[in-house]
């Protein structure tokens, strides 16, 4: 056996030994639109490792993050004082909103395929295989571009967003509600299918090059076809309150400057 064939078997026992998976691709045309996340499955605190989805993966994308609404107790110290006193309409509104409590947004970014996201799982990394993962209801479906919302209290959700009459109405689970709570220093947070295989996956964080948030604002993905866990492809939302349900402002702006 020559030097060269030798090398190669030694290169191919190598591989092999690593563990690495081969990327899968998707049968939608959503996954192929999406998040550049790796496919491979990832590590979780040495126990075990989950798989990307070969269908699903990619087919609905976390798209913003609300970690750290306005408290009461933040409400004069963060924003100023008479937070409650502003004369201008959306002032008035990204004031409420910013007491929506927790939430994070989920976005479909396929043009054609609706996708249904019935008993499929939401998680953070230390609650991963708990009773504290969120479950999708039953039914749960999200049309081609349409986003929805997952809150840790739906009913103070919807009372923070309930805006301006000819504001268009935010899709917001009712169901069910966030068993977790969004840690303000950063976390995994994971998406996975009803197979508990992996869809989608961001690990954020407070401390720069990530964005730096004031309370009342939420982190928006630039693009569904940014990766999720580099943190150039996050930005601080330009509305108070954020943009749940609705295009993220970040893309408001740079549609208009194209």
């Amino acid at each position: 056996m020559t030097f060269l064939s030798l090398l190669s078997c030694f290169a191919l026992v190598f591989l092999s030994s690593t563990g690495e998976t081969t990327t899968r691709s998707s049968r939608s045309s959503a996954s192929s639109s999406s998040s550049h996340t790796s496919r491979g499955g990832f590590f979780v605190e040495g126990k075990e490792t989950l798989s990307a989805s070969e269908a699903d993966f990619g087919a609905i994308v976390i798209s913003e993050i609300m970690y750290d609404p306005v408290g009461k107790s933040l409400e004069s110290s963060s924003i100023g004082d008479g937070f409650d006193d502003g004369d201008d309409a959306t002032t008035r509104t990204g004031q409420k909103a910013a007491r929506s409590g927790e939430w994070c947004e989920f976005l479909n970014p396929s043009s054609t395929n609706e996708v249904d996201m019935s008993s499929w799982y939401f998680t953070d990394k230390k609650n991963l295989n708990s009773e504290n993962m969120f479950q999708f209801p039953l039914n749960t479906t999200v049309k081609p571009k349409e986003r929805i919302v997952v809150a840790k209290n739906a009913t103070k959700f919807e009372l923070a967003h309930r805006g301006e009459p000819n504001e268009e109405k935010v899709v917001v689970v009712k169901d069910a509600e966030l068993p977790f709570k969004l840690s303000n220093k950063g976390e995994k947070l994971i998406l996975l299918n009803a197979e508990k295989e992996l869809v989608h996956e961001v690990e954020y964080n407070d401390k720069a090059p990530w964005p730096i948030i004031f309370p009342g604002y939420s982190i928006e993905l630039t693009s569904a076809k940014s990766d999720a866990n580099d943190p150039f492809s996050w930005v601080s939302s330009l509305v108070l309150g954020g943009t749940p349900g609705r295009e993220n402002s970040v893309e408001l702006v740079n549609a208009l400057n194209n």
